[in-house]
């Protein structure tokens, strides 16, 4: 059944019935003139937003899966949907003449299967002449679709394709705008924000976001004086953060709307009232935003992220990243030099790497790469691009970057097997020696013989090949070769 509902005057305005199949989701589009719906059998409805009556040609049977999520782009002119079948479909409204008055038809264009694990979200970006179309799955593809090349005939026609993570698994996706610029909004099972370029995929930024039990799984940006994002995680929480992103722990909040499973969360037109519904206690919250005690916690302390550092600006840690601040700036004016060292308020970003290690933490390469670009795109932003100085970060940058980019949580025991359990193919979770080195050749983020020689060198000493056992278990792995002295524990 759909019901319409005043949420103003808290009244019932209209419903229909429909028998048989269940409704999974709802969409309204051309500023509600119109209402979308996706059955679980796999059948898209288009109603009228107010009567909910029939439309001309308003019944499309295209999925052969349920339904899971339905969009409009912008202009209402094009509508797309995802379905538990991994497929993506396109439609496009076109306007016809039925007795004499002008109707509007929903024409299918086609449906592709994108993804090979199952979608996590969609998002129309406007472009110059027409949207493009982007999909997010859960096997970590960013697709984009050429909807203006798009056809009934030729059906979808993809764009780019795009592995935006190496590790991480994303869980929320959505589009977003950032002074102007439209950009793609990302969440991840690690308790981040990455915010990507819609032309490249590039990741502009990762930040830390709110960690209330759970990853945050529905995102929904709203603009005005002071923008906002609003969010639910799986089960219990609703939130929101105060925009632009940036990390600070002080510019979020959440609570617990539901004592289960949240099943969707949506924002009025003007981003007063926030709804949030409960998938097993059959509730609809309407809660009333008021963003200023946001802004005025996010702006009492000048440097919130100290506080995430443990011990804080007094602790052992700050101590060492200070340490480390001063001999970045030694190393990259040469440890070897007869020249005095000039100690400054910045060192070079190429020295970032080995710092964020020495810290412990250990990214990947392509982390690394979206942790420079984003010292770079922060730089040039500020108007420091233009010249040929080197790039530089301070130390409050530096922790802040820190921050933002180490994982949540370190890796323990249960993560060490987990991944030899993948990588053996069994619950024995042990590889020979000629594996491993096969793996790391071939695999992944591959390593060279050379490289390999110098990272076991330097963990096991010279002629380390004799000293490796030939079987390798967890457990040798994280005893041996990284030193972990509690594993067991």
């Amino acid at each position: 059944m759909v019901q319409l509902f005043d949420y103003r005057e808290n009244k019932l305005r209209n419903s229909r019935r429909f028998e048989r199949h269940s409704i999974n989701c709802v969409a309204f589009g051309n500023r509600g003139k119109i209402l979308a719906l996706g059955f679980g059998n796999g059948v898209l409805k288009i109603i009228s937003g107010a009567q909910l009556g029939d439309t001309p040609k308003g019944t499309h049977r295209n999925s052969s899966g349920s339904i899971q999520e339905i969009i409009f782009s912008s202009d209402s002119k094009f509508l797309a949907t995802s379905d538990s079948d991994k497929c993506v479909a396109l439609y496009r409204a076109i306007d016809v003449e039925v007795e004499g008055k002008k109707k509007v038809e929903w024409q299918y264009i086609g449906k592709h299967r994108f993804h090979y694990k199952p979608i996590i979200g969609l998002a129309f970006v406007d472009g110059y002449d027409s949207p493009s179309l982007f999909s997010l799955g859960e096997d970590r593809w960013l697709i984009e679709c050429d909807v203006a090349r798009s056809t009934y005939t030729k059906g979808i026609a993809m764009k780019k394709r795009e592995r935006i993570t190496k590790v991480a698994n994303p869980v929320g996706f959505t589009s977003f705008v950032e002074n102007g610029v439209p950009l793609l909004l990302v969440s991840t099972d690690e308790y981040k924000l990455k915010l990507l370029n819609i032309h490249d995929q590039i990741c502009h930024k990762t930040v830390l976001g709110p960690a209330f039990g759970a990853p945050i799984q529905k995102m929904i940006p709203v603009s005005g004086e002071t923008p906002f994002l609003v969010y639910s995680t799986q089960e219990r929480v609703i939130g929101l953060v105060k925009l632009p992103l940036d990390g600070n722990p002080n510019a979020s909040m959440g609570l617990i709307a539901h004592p289960g499973r949240i099943s969707n969360i949506v924002v009025s037109h003007d981003g007063q009232y926030v709804f949030s519904a409960g998938a097993t206690d059959y509730t609809v919250n309407m809660w009333d935003v008021d963003i200023y005690p946001l802004e005025s916690a996010s702006s009492i302390h000048s440097d919130p992220f100290a506080s995430l550092i443990d011990g804080g600006r007094d602790g052992i840690q700050w101590s060492e990243i200070e340490e480390y601040f001063y001999y970045a700036q030694i190393r990259s004016q040469g440890e070897e030099s007869t020249v005095p060292h000039s100690l400054g308020s910045r060192f070079a970003v190429t020295e970032l790497p080995g710092v964020m290690r020495a810290l412990g933490f250990y990214p990947t390469e392509k982390e690394l790469a979206d942790l420079i670009n984003e010292v770079r795109l922060e730089s040039f932003t500020a108007g420091n691009g233009q010249d040929d100085a080197p790039l530089e970060i301070d130390l409050l940058t530096l922790v802040r970057l820190y921050v933002n980019h180490r994982p949540v949580f370190g890796v323990g025991r249960a993560e060490i097997e987990g991944a030899f359990e993948k990588l053996a193919g069994s619950k024995k979770g042990s590889l020979t020696k000629d594996a491993m080195m096969e793996l790391l050749q071939q695999h992944g983020e591959t390593m060279t013989k050379a490289e390999i020689d110098d990272i076991f060198t330097s963990l096991l000493g010279g002629d380390w090949n004799a000293k490796l056992s030939e079987n390798i278990s967890a457990k040798v792995f994280a005893e041996d070769l990284l030193g972990f002295e509690d594993y067991e524990g």
